[in-house]
């Protein structure tokens, strides 16, 4: 009994740093400051929010560590991933579920890119200067 217990009981401390909310129903808790930090009922949200289509189907997740976004993810009514989206990567997926594109950013300027068919060949790619087409 003991050795159950003892993992449980390390796990708890942990337990209470991260949450899921769902947004849409947390509203009035959620606040973002002018320095762009996310606070729920006045302290620094840690864990995640989402909301559901109408469906019940997950709509969008977003991941946050003391009130700063590590990226948010958006989904199709079935439920497959439509885009992902960190400070220097945008996945789009096709409603199939094949990557339909991926762009790298620099200082929140395109740099390169990629983009695909819905059967998952390659249709374009691109680099780019100051946000600006740089050949092919």
């Amino acid at each position: 009994m003991r050795k159950l217990l003892y993992p449980l009981i390390f796990l708890l401390p942990f337990s209470a740093y991260t949450q899921s909310i769902n947004y849409v129903l947390e509203e009035e808790y959620l606040e973002y400051k002018k320095n762009g930090i996310l606070y729920y009922k006045g302290t620094p949200f840690n864990g995640k929010t989402f909301s559901l289509h109408s469906n019940g189907e997950l709509k969008d997740k977003q991941g946050y560590k003391n009130g700063i976004s590590n990226g948010v993810k958006w989904y199709y009514t079935n439920g497959q991933l439509e885009k992902k989206v960190n400070k220097r990567i945008i996945k789009r997926y096709h409603y199939n579920g094949q990557l339909r594109s991926k762009e790298k950013y620099k200082n929140a300027i395109r740099n390169s890119g990629k983009w695909y068919y819905s059967n998952g060949q390659l249709n374009t790619k691109g680099k780019y200067k100051d946000g600006k087409e740089d050949g092919l």
